[in-house]
């Protein structure tokens, strides 16, 4: 298989791949060791990109602008392998560690700021229902003081109560014998004759007057 663009042979894998790079390349079939070597190196982990930069280093290999991208290739190939780029493609990780490093911690800042204010909600809705709540224990505290002292103010009365009680049973007792005495006076006023009754009445004004 001819190739125009190097990155045509990036589709093979394999000993496909090293047999198409050789073909392309150095212009013929590989030998045996060299098949095995760069399968091999493949086999290490070394990508295909630097297979194909080893087999431009040979002195076999067809002039570089006769394939489309294979200086390039190289250059970059050579380049990543430079500890300059090594160090510069560290350096570019790490600060990229640390952007996702700072935009992470800048999430977590802000979960934070969102837990306080809720927390600062909460403290202060406790706040608030213990205040009530302290309000509420001091008014008790005050209604049960006031009923103490009417309890204490009423003792008085009722020891006044308890003394005067038998006094008093004993009016409500005449009071309901002369209720009594008043209906049978007026059970006998009504057997009496009109002008009888008259001469009751006319008495009874004379001894309320005197």
């Amino acid at each position: 298989m001819t190739v125009k663009n190097i990155e045509e042979l990036f589709i093979h894998d394999g000993r496909d791949f090293v047999t198409n790079a050789y073909r392309n390349l150095l212009k013929r079939e590989p030998d045996e060791h060299g098949l095995m070597y760069y399968i091999g190196r493949m086999a290490q982990g070394h990508n295909k990109a630097a297979v194909i930069a080893q087999l431009a280093k040979s002195p076999e290999c067809r002039p570089l602008d006769e394939i489309a991208g294979l200086k390039r290739l190289t250059v970059d190939v050579k380049r990543s392998n430079s500890w300059f780029w090594q160090w510069f493609r560290f350096r570019s990780r790490i600060e990229g560690a640390v952007n996702i490093g700072t935009t992470k911690l800048a999430e977590v800042n802000t979960q934070l700021a969102h837990m306080n204010q809720h927390v600062a909600s909460l403290q202060e809705a406790l706040n608030l229902i213990a205040k009530n709540h302290a309000q509420q224990m001091e008014n008790l505290v005050q209604q049960v003081t006031l009923l103490r002292i009417i309890a204490h103010d009423l003792d008085p009365f009722k020891d006044k109560q308890q003394k005067f009680s038998p006094e008093i049973n004993e009016l409500i007792n005449k009071k309901d014998i002369g209720d009594i005495e008043m209906e049978n006076i007026n059970e006998k006023l009504n057997h009496l004759s009109a002008s009888s009754r008259r001469m009751y009445y006319q008495i009874q004004k004379i001894i309320l007057k005197n």
